[in-house]
């Protein structure tokens, strides 16, 4: 049985640009190459053009994630990561990289260097009261103050 898709229509806005795929039909993100070579030297952030535009549906997004992979091997980073796309955003898409290593990355056209996941977008009802407290479900505490219930053993 395979699994529910939804129609993103794609604009090859490049020469070299490929349409996003998913490796396996399983995954949850499809991986985007680059459509051009780009080098990122150490502490550099660079926006790269990823060759594309998309009219997403209604009510959803796309997020732009970092490959796991490609994280764990290199030092390249995508700091705005996960990075949402407007279902009414038309421009070609971008992905902002940054390397926080010591040595200059290189990537060829055809890389693998992100990927995007499609997600359905509630919206929030946003309602004034003058007492968050009288909310039932308070746990207490701020940043850092959740704690496992581990018994000591």
């Amino acid at each position: 049985m395979g699994r529910l898709k939804k129609e993103v229509y794609i604009e090859l806005c490049h020469e070299n640009a490929l349409i996003p795929y998913y490796s396996d039909e399983e995954d949850a993100g499809a991986d985007v190459a680059l459509c051009e070579n780009i080098e990122i030297k150490p502490n550099e952030t660079k926006l790269v053009n990823l060759g594309f535009k998309v009219a997403i549906p209604k009510g959803f997004e796309l997020q732009i994630r970092p490959r796991s992979g490609l994280s764990y091997k290199t030092s390249l980073r995508i700091p705005n990561s996960p990075a949402t796309i407007d279902t009414n955003f038309r421009d070609e898409l971008k992905v902002i990289l940054h390397n926080i290593g010591e040595e200059t990355l290189s990537f060829e056209k055809g890389d693998r260097i992100a990927q995007l996941v499609l997600n359905e977008v509630p919206k929030a009802k946003f309602i004034q009261i003058k007492n968050i407290k009288r909310i039932k479900g308070n746990r207490g505490g701020g940043i850092g103050s959740s704690k496992l219930n581990v018994k000591e053993q």
